[in-house]
Order: C-alpha cells, then structure tokens, then sequence
C-alpha cells in the first residue's frame, strides 16, 4: 500500500468515527501531506488547491497552474480543474457526492468562506474538523523520518560552513545569507523558516532577524536555521561566542544546554508534553532565570516547521514513538545577551534518537 493510499484510510476511519461523510482539507500542509502535490499556496489568499475526501472517493480541486503536476504527483487523487472560484467548485463536487456532513479546518478557512459554503450548500452542515489531519501528521512513517534526518544533517553542515567564515566585523545578514546560500547550494528545497541571526543585545530578542549590525568579539551570537528536504524540515539553534566570553554569558550558557540535556535524558513515549516542557524549566528556573525563559521548551517538525506536538505548559498533547520534536531552551536578558540551544530529537519505543549533532561550544578561537 502506498503512503498516500495508507494515509486515506487513516483519514476514512477518523471520518466514520465522528460520523462524518466527507473531510474538505483547505490547509496546505495537509494538502501535501494526503494527495502528494508539492505545490504551495503562494501569497496570502492564493491556494493550491482543495482536497475533498470521502469514504469511497478522493478529490483535488486546483487550478490550470497546477492541473498537469497534479495529476502526476497525486494519482490516488481525481483532478478537478477550476474554471470558477474554490467554494464554487467544492460546492459542485459535494453536491454530486450527495453528502450532508462535510468537516473542515474552521481555522484556515475565512468566516466569509464558510458563509459562501454553507449558502452554495444549504443542506450540509460543515462542523469543524481542524486538527485532524495534524495529529495523523505528528507520528512519521519511516520515509518522513528519512528526510527529516537529511535535513538536519544539511543543517549541521550548513552551520559548520558558517563558522568557518564567522569573524569580528562580519554583519548578521551577510552571515544569514552566506547559510541560505549553502543550504540551497547544497539541495535543500528551500528554507524551513528564514535564517535568524541575532548578536549582542539583540541576542536577547527570541525572534530577532538579522540586520547590519557588525558582530564583535566576546559577545553572543546565535544562528537559529533549518533546511527543507523532500518538503521535510530541520530546525537547530547554536548561540556562540568570538573569543572569551563574560562570566553571565559562560553562566546562562551552561545552565540553557543543561536544560536542554535534562529534558532530552527525559523525554519518552507515553509523557505529557507539559510534563516534557517542565523537565528544561525545571533547571532554567532552580538556576534563577524562570522569568527570562518565556516561550515554550519545543514543538513538532515535519511538512510546517512548527505543527504538533507542542512542548509547552498548557498543551495536552502525548508524546509517542515516531514523532519529531524540538527542544530548545533559552534565557534572554533585555539590552544585555541571550542564549538558546536547540537540538531536533526523534521518539521511538526505546528511548530517543538525537538528529541534531552540531557540537554546542559557546567560545571560538
């Protein structure tokens, strides 16, 4: 049985245990995931395409840009051509399938949309079936495994050419473009997200893209990167340092990676995601910097970057073998530095298998 044959028959028992005719998927990960079409969504308000899934048939509802590749890439998948908008042409479809309940991802269709739906199609109803495409897309098969492990090993590299040319002077966005430029060079589809750089005291900012500012010596650093292979992503942190670091950067540095190799030792199938985050809060606040630790300790990778599960103090997911998560703690002190370590771990039913093997040294020569 193919992947994406395995996958509908997944989708089709989910469907039949909410008693549901029919799952309209409109989210471009999920798109990709079920019928195999690569293409993406383009700019805000384009789409790719549709999917309408029933328990006995499969449809992609995608226009002449992307027809031919579709019928190539997702063959399981019967191709409706667009000649009239998306919700035009699902209502077509739906109305020939003679289906009633028809679930769909409330939280990427436009309230407009899903007017425009149940006005064309006054005799279904369209319940909300965000998530759960997600959560059959948090457990990889071995295949998504297998790019996911390229992909981080690109990253690895990627990183390590980077050092290479990383020296006083050196501005953040030349060395943000001098890893894109290997990455892609090297293979990789594109970019998991764009490279961030971010030095001194814009260290201290979680999300900072890079800028001008020249790097300097004795200050922090961090490259937070990740490549994209056969659509799979990769995602790494390294903060370091040109010369001797101070004492506070040595201290925050030691405490953020032994945060980070308490909850990797801790991490199983079976544990509470909430539980997971608290296995790195736990050392980052018994070591003062609670307060300077304000985002959530990782999240799942694959097909998006960030999608289930969440490591964080609210979620409610449950680790299980096969998934791909982040771990990446960090403390960030305003005007002044930060760190963050990220390492991209695989769960299986023995234990955990660490993808990330760039080495974690804070001070270069």
């Amino acid at each position: 049985m193919s992947a994406t044959a395995s996958r509908l028959a997944r989708i089709r028992a989910v469907l039949a245990a909410r008693e549901l005719d029919a799952l309209l998927v409109s989210q471009p990960h999920n798109r990709r995931y079920l019928c195999g079409l690569r293409a993406g969504d383009g700019s805000a308000g384009e789409s790719a395409g549709w999917l309408i899934v029933t328990h006995e048939q499969a449809w992609l509802l995608t226009s002449f840009l992307h027809a031919e590749e579709a019928r190539t890439e997702a063959p399981d998948f019967r191709v409706h051509q667009l000649t009239e908008t998306l919700p035009a042409a699902a209502a077509d479809v739906l109305g020939d399938l003679s289906v009633r309940r028809v679930g769909t991802e409330h939280r990427h269709l436009t309230a407009w949309t899903l007017a425009d739906l149940q006005r064309r199609r006054p005799e279904c109803t369209f319940p909300d079936a965000s998530g759960l495409v997600e959560r059959l897309r948090a457990v990889k098969e071995p295949q998504e495994v297998a790019a996911i492990r390229r992909a981080a090993a690109l990253t690895d590299a990627a990183l390590a050419e980077g050092l290479a040319v990383l020296r006083p002077g050196i501005s953040e966005r030349a060395l943000a473009w001098h890893l894109e430029r290997y990455l892609r060079e090297h293979g990789s589809d594109g970019l998991a997200f764009e490279v961030s750089v971010a030095s001194g005291p814009r260290a201290a900012l979680p999300h900072a893209r890079p800028t001008d500012r020249a790097i300097g010596r004795g200050e922090p650093v961090w490259i937070d990167m990740g490549a994209r292979v056969d659509g799979y992503c990769a995602d790494l942190t390294r903060t370091l340092c040109l010369g001797p670091a101070d004492e506070q950067l040595r201290r925050i540095h030691a405490v953020v990676c032994e945060a980070l190799a308490t909850a990797v030792g801790g991490l199983k199938a079976g544990l509470g995601a909430r539980e997971a985050d608290a296995l790195g809060r736990s050392v980052i606040e018994a070591a003062g910097y609670g307060e300077a630790f304000g985002h959530s300790l990782g999240h799942g990778v694959g097909l998006a970057v960030h999608e289930p599960p969440a490591l964080s103090r609210r979620s409610e997911d449950v680790l299980a073998p096969g998934m791909v998560v982040t771990v990446e703690p960090g403390i960030y002190l305003p005007n002044r530095s930060g760190v963050r370590v990220e390492d991209l771990v695989l769960l299986s039913e023995s234990g955990v298998d660490v993808l990330s093997q760039a080495p974690k040294q804070l001070e270069l020569a």
